[in-house]
């Protein structure tokens, strides 16, 4: 069992409604504490600013490091589905150093 997070960080930019920090934090708890530890979530999950930090990966991340010595620590699931400033074939190519490099900006 797991919880999506789709509709997780920056408002009006999320899917529907858009869910802020504050009860996102009771959320993630109330699972954990539940015996929920999944995490589905997406790059472009609730992304508005241009450095993400209130993406739904980035409150995920944040909210997960307070339980990493649970003994069942959060596991967040996330994809990747984004142009990669790159031109020609390798623009959308989900390869190794696509991959490696959206998960720095």
């Amino acid at each position: 069992m797991g919880i999506g997070t789709i509709a997780w960080g920056e408002e009006k930019s999320g899917f529907g409604k858009t869910f802020r920090e504050p009860e996102l934090k009771e959320v993630f708890k109330a699972a954990m504490d539940g015996g929920i530890n999944f995490f589905d979530t997406a790059e472009v999950y609730g992304y508005g600013s241009s450095k993400f930090e209130q993406s739904s990966e980035h409150l995920c991340g944040r909210f997960a490091e307070e339980y990493m010595d649970a003994s069942h620590p959060p596991v967040i699931g996330s994809k990747v589905r984004r142009n990669s400033g790159n031109s020609g074939a390798n623009r959308e190519c989900h390869n190794r150093w696509n991959i490696s490099r959206a998960n720095t900006l």
